[in-house]
């Protein structure tokens, strides 16, 4: 299914007001609400099969300045599934009414099976021209929707439709902060001893102490699971699951960012896991259990398998009243296989498959004991990268750098947890870390990683609607430029060959814009405080176009300048200083360094010839003046010479009369 023209009578926001949007690059749609008719022609400049790669239905760039209405414009492309079926339609049903009445009305035009179909949910009926038969949305059942942005302050979140194979998933830096700890809660402590599957009660309950016992059961998993807090850092754990996820079962081995051939795990501390009010309650409390754990743990060597295995033993302790350790001599990977084959030998029935949904509590600590076996024959593959003591946690810490290549096992048992929603030592107690990331490498591996993730892991159907808000935030201008390419060249290997996805981005760069024809880009502005679509033919032919051109064009700076505010104004300062009456003076130097600064050629020029041209008049002013005070002056040398040759006269009179 693809999408091509939606039209919004009024936004959620109240921002978009009667406005209509053109998709697709092959047809213009047009909606006259007056007349009630929806109308249509080709685009001319429509080029079939742009992107040469059958994967891309499609791809649009939403262009405009801050404030215009692209994320108001995805957030609703987002819910445009919101048309009510076919079934609720009628008067009959009071439901349908209500639910009609409060939904935001819009028009949808969308291609299925090479044919056009329309469908609204407005309170009148509307013509097209040409016709077009309307059909009610089926084809959301087969096509998912999915929102991926690096943007904190996202408006838009996850919804799960019900019904067969309807997805809408949204996964943004809020809604990773939202759903982490959900997901992340999955990996609680089964408080159940017998599958769900077995609703057969009758045999325990008739037994009053057995009753008792597996209350008792239940009751410590559930204290456990309230004492222990896994969901602590959830958003960075998940969000580097996503990125564990995406770089060891992608095919996407190239893209534009760094390349990552390790991923560093580290163990939490207890205050972590405890948080930092309960921790220091069992530091101060002579309880049994915690007394023999922080013994053991004194008496073993430090290492990341012996923390696990400590969190390990602690909750086997709990759960099972094993309360005194003491007499185990140090943790070892002997213990743990013991302590597994002992639960194995009292288990009250025989695991088939430990790895299933509403895993029981034995089966728990079964899988746990497996993959600290496992995790053992990692800690020998690979090297410890760090270690040392941590003031502030007042606890040791010890980082494991694990080859992506070469532990297939390990990751294999961990995407199963992962993918199933089932409980993992290794999700409770472990943190995935790729450091060292700036912003825009972290910006390329959460696109790349989000996309993947949400299409493998959250299982997406064939056709799917990508929206990516601000696709290139944070990016270099090298990244900006590769990205379309990037993305065209390794959709298959996000998506899966055999899948579609028609893509919609928001962008504020003209480098990104230069790889998309004018007929695959919406521009946007704000006028009388509402969403406007502006005609293309308003605008220069984007693809190909150089990318200064388009910065102006695109994005509405034709009226602004061609540079910074603040250079612009202090520019225009000079200038009028220069073409003023009054004298430079003091100013002369500063001036000059400013004006050569100036990164534009020409204007550096003429500004320099203004001043030289300022400065040459100044200074003739100032030769004309000394000429005439030299002159002054020869006349007073030559006043008083003729005085002093007048005086020598008298004194010489006045001597002779004396004799």
């Amino acid at each position: 299914m693809k999408l091509i023209y939606i039209w919004i009578k009024n936004s959620k926001n109240g921002f978009i007001k009667g406005q209509g949007f053109n998709i697709s690059g092959r047809d213009e749609f047009e909606f006259d609400e007056e007349k009630k008719l929806l109308t249509s022609r080709k685009k001319d400049e429509y080029i079939e099969n742009f992107w040469e790669n059958h994967n891309i239905l499609g791809l649009t760039a939403i262009v405009g300045e801050n404030g215009a209405g692209k994320s108001t414009l995805l957030s609703e492309i987002m819910d445009y599934s919101i048309i009510v079926p076919h079934e609720l339609h009628g008067d009959a049903n009071s439901r349908a009414e209500v639910y009609q009445r409060k939904t935001e009305k819009k028009i949808v035009v969308y291609e299925e099976g090479g044919f056009l179909y329309y469908d609204h949910n407005l309170e009148y009926e509307i013509q097209t021209m040409p016709v077009l038969p309307q059909k009610r949305m089926d084809a959301i059942k087969e096509c998912s929707k999915i929102y991926v942005s690096n943007s904190m302050n996202n408006s838009v979140f996850a919804s799960m439709y019900q019904g067969e194979n309807v997805l809408d998933y949204s996964l943004t830096d809020s809604t990773i902060t939202e759903q982490a700890p959900v997901i992340i809660n999955k990996n609680r402590i089964p408080d159940y001893i017998y599958p769900s599957e077995q609703n057969d009660y009758s045999r325990y309950y008739d037994d009053p102490e057995t009753h008792r016992v597996e209350e008792k059961f239940i009751k410590r998993a559930r204290e456990l699971n309230n004492v222990v807090k896994i969901d602590a850092n959830a958003y960075k754990n998940l969000n580097s699951l996503i990125r564990l996820y995406f770089l060891v079962k992608s095919k996407c081995k190239e893209y534009p960012g760094k390349k990552y051939g390790y991923v560093t795990l580290k163990h939490k501390t207890e205050k972590d896991i405890f948080g930092q009010k309960k921790f220091k309650e069992l530091l101060d409390t002579k309880e049994d259990l915690w007394s023999s754990i922080a013994k053991l743990k004194r008496k073993s060597s430090f290492s990341v398998f012996s923390e696990l295995t400590l969190f390990f033993m602690y909750e086997y302790s709990y759960y099972y009243q094993q309360e005194s350790l003491d007499e185990i001599e140090e943790i070892s990977i002997e213990q743990v296989i013991k302590i597994r084959d002992f639960i194995k030998e009292h288990l009250h029935r025989k695991i088939e498959d430990s790895l299933q949904e509403n895993m029981t509590t034995d089966e728990y600590f079964i899988n746990a004991a497996d993959d600290l076996i496992l995790f053992y024959d990692l800690m020998d593959k690979n090297h410890i990268i760090n270690s040392g003591w941590d003031k502030a946690d007042m606890a040791y810490y010890e980082a494991l750098q694990v080859d992506l290549k070469g532990n297939d096992k390990f990751f294999q048992r961990l995407f199963t947890f992962l993918d199933n929603g089932l409980p993992s030592i290794f999700l409770r107690y472990l943190t995935f870390e790729f450091e060292g990331l700036s912003s825009g490498e972290e910006a390329l591996l959460n696109l790349y990683s989000r996309i993947f993730w949400i299409f493998n892991s959250q299982k997406c159907k064939k056709e799917s609607l990508i929206l990516i808000d601000e696709i290139d935030l944070y990016m270099h201008p090298k990244w900006q430029r590769e990205l379309i390419t990037y993305i065209v060249r390794d959709i298959p290997n996000l998506i899966g060959k055999d899948n579609e996805m028609q893509i919609v981005i928001s962008t504020h760069s003209p480098i990104i814009l230069s790889d998309l024809p004018r007929q695959n880009v919406i521009f946007l502005s704000s006028k009388d405080g509402h969403c406007h679509v502006d005609d293309l033919n308003n605008h220069k032919k984007t693809f190909g176009n150089n990318i200064h051109t388009l910065f102006l064009d695109s994005f509405f700076l034709n009226n602004l300048g061609t540079m910074g505010l603040f250079s612009e104004n202090k520019i225009n300062r000079i200038l009028s200083k220069l073409k003023g009456h009054k004298q430079l003076l003091d100013e002369n130097q500063l001036i000059f360094k400013t004006i050569n600064c100036i990164g534009d050629e020409l204007i550096r020029r003429r500004l320099l010839e203004i001043y030289e041209k300022k400065i040459v008049t100044y200074s003739e002013k100032i030769q004309v003046n000394n000429e005439q005070d030299l002159n002054a002056v020869e006349n007073t040398i030559n006043l008083l010479r003729k005085q002093v040759c007048e005086l020598n006269a008298t004194i010489r009179d006045l001597e002779r009369i004396k004799k």
